[in-house]
């Protein structure tokens, strides 16, 4: 009797520390108005304030034990230099999107903007 308690209670729990999704504002459409150069304060107008600010970055996202979207828009004396999401799973973590300015040619390269929509919709 005690183990038709037991399992779906651990079921469930386990469910609950499965899947954590980024917060309701920050959605892929948001992300995807973040431009390379924008000031701090015009990210913040986009995306709210950040979760974590630390030396030149935010974060938007927050680490949990697995399977976790994070976000990280990162500064320089011009403005937004990098912004950078990786999903965090059980098995590997992965770069999902990317937007950065090439140091060599100056454009502007963007990768993963499908993959914004399966882990931060």
């Amino acid at each position: 009797m005690k183990s038709y308690i037991l399992i779906p209670g651990l079921m469930l729990v386990l469910n609950s520390c499965w899947n954590h999704k980024s917060p309701a504002h920050v959605t892929p459409t948001k992300i995807l108005e973040v431009e390379i150069g924008m000031s701090p304060d015009e990210v913040v107008k986009i995306l709210r304030e950040p979760i974590k600010a630390y030396g030149n970055t935010f974060q938007y996202t927050k680490a949990y034990a697995m399977n976790y979207p994070m976000l990280w828009i990162h500064f320089d004396s011009t403005g937004v230099h990098q912004v950078y999401a990786k999903f965090y799973d059980i098995a590997d973590d992965q770069g999902v999107y990317g937007l950065t300015r090439d140091s060599q040619t100056g454009q502007i390269k963007q990768w993963g903007v499908q993959a914004l929509y399966t882990y931060f919709d």
